[in-house]
């Protein structure tokens, strides 16, 4: 009877040790958890932070090009003017 309560005893322990070890692994896993969900949130964060700027930086680009045709244009048309105008400067003189 003795011997089958300290068989009992030592089950017990071993059972209380694997216990504490599951609780300690939870903890660590749940900590790796938290640490991974913070770690992506910032990733996202980061992300769509950058995907701002860069949309920013098109929108400038593309407005950038549309004063740069239309100024293109302006200066065509402001050289053919003056071409016309040195042409008939230089016939009437």
């Amino acid at each position: 009877m003795k011997q089958n309560m300290e068989i009992m005893s030592k089950y017990s322990e071993t059972l209380e040790k694997e216990r504490m070890n599951e609780r300690q692994m939870r903890l660590k896993l749940e900590e790796e958890y938290t640490q991974n969900n913070k770690n992506h949130e910032e990733e996202v964060a980061l992300r769509l932070k950058f995907e701002s700027k860069l949309n920013e930086m098109h929108g400038k680009n593309r407005d950038m090009n549309t004063v740069l045709v239309r100024t293109e244009k302006d200066l065509r048309e402001k050289e053919k003017i003056a071409r016309d105008m040195t042409t008939d400067y230089k016939y009437k003189v």
